[in-house]
């Protein structure tokens, strides 16, 4: 459920939730304690599908490499596994406003406009 983000989140933040101090391509979606702008939100969901399934597709055609079938059911498995995190990078995308500061706390995520 996305609903505007209130004061509490920030007065009872837990220390038990995680935090890494950097991001990366495939690390942002653990950091559950800093507030994210939308752009970056999506791109982590998509991060996944594109780095792990389209790209390694994408240079065997480029390249014109032979894929195993090993590679091309691995990429398969994880496109089909990525379908949650392309329906919550379209539910992000389309529901919440440009601009927009993400921020999670437990299961539930908030938005505010900076």
């Amino acid at each position: 459920m996305i609903s505007k983000l209130d004061e509490r989140i920030d007065q009872s933040d837990s220390k038990k939730s995680p935090h890494f101090a950097h991001s990366n391509f495939f690390s942002i979606a653990g950091n559950t304690r800093s507030n994210d702008p939308k752009t970056e939100r999506v791109f982590s969901y998509l991060a996944p599908l594109i780095g792990l399934s389209l790209l390694p597709l994408l240079a065997c055609i480029v390249f014109q490499i032979e894929v195993a079938p090993t590679i091309a059911v691995v990429c398969l498995i994880n496109a089909v596994g990525s379908g949650a995190d392309i329906h919550s990078a379209f539910v992000t995308w389309s529901q919440i406003p440009t601009g927009s500061v993400l921020r999670d706390k437990g299961f539930a995520t908030y938005w505010r406009n900076p």
